[in-house]
This record gives structure tokens, sequence and C-alpha cells, in this order.
């Protein structure tokens, strides 16, 4: 797949991949983490935006990462996912200044959304 061109249905598309990178924060237990991811790529905002999108590289991950959750887990989805969503093309193509974009702000959120229970105490 060759890099995209940047319209405003790819920002969209790169901003769910982001928020699924996110989704795989560390520390938080496999089951969870491929139940939220399962949620975000089941939800009607994303077969919108996918619709909307049509063809092209996020699309394609976003695609490729939906066939993937479909699949009943034996084990080896957690690693497939982290596979898609991790994979070096990928990350230099998501690359952005947007403070609210970067992985370290996701993954905040994140711990501070869907996996607060599994947020570690901080230290007083």
């Amino acid at each position: 797949m060759g890099l995209p061109q940047r319209d405003a249905d790819t920002c969209h598309l790169m901003a769910s991949i982001r928020r699924l990178k996110a989704a795989l924060a560390p520390g938080i237990p496999r089951d969870a983490v491929v139940a939220e991811i399962r949620k975000i790529l089941d939800s009607v905002g994303m077969e919108n935006l996918l619709a909307d999108a049509g063809e092209g590289y996020f699309a394609g991950v976003l695609n490729h990462a939906r066939r993937c959750v479909e699949q009943p887990d034996e084990g080896h989805l957690y690693g497939q996912l982290q596979a898609i969503l991790n994979a070096r093309e990928l990350e230099k193509a998501l690359l952005t200044d947007d403070p609210d974009e970067q992985p370290t702000r996701l993954r905040e959120l994140m711990l501070a959304g869907p996996y607060r229970e599994y947020k570690q105490p901080q230290p007083d």
C-alpha cells in the first residue's frame, strides 16, 4: 500500500487509528484492550467514517483491523492487532505535530476514560 495524501477524510481516519493505537496502552489486560478495540471498530461512527472515506491506505488499515476483530480470539488477536497498528510504515504515516494527537496524550485519555479501572495509583 502506498502512503496517502492528506484530506479531511484522511485526517479523520488517521485520528481513528491513533486512538486504536492508544488503546494498546501498556499495563492494561489484553482482554480489556481487545474489547475496547472491538468496541471502537464496531461503532456506528467507525462504520460511517469508513463508508464516507472510500478506499485508501488508512481505510485499508482500519478495514484490516476490523476483519481481524471479527474473528474469535484464540489468544492471537492482541498480537495481530499490535502487528497491524504498530507497523513501521503506519508509524511514519501517522506522525503529526498536533499536541492533542501525540501517543502519550492519547494514552492518558484512555487511562482517564475507558481504562480508568486499570490505572495505577500515583504515589503522593
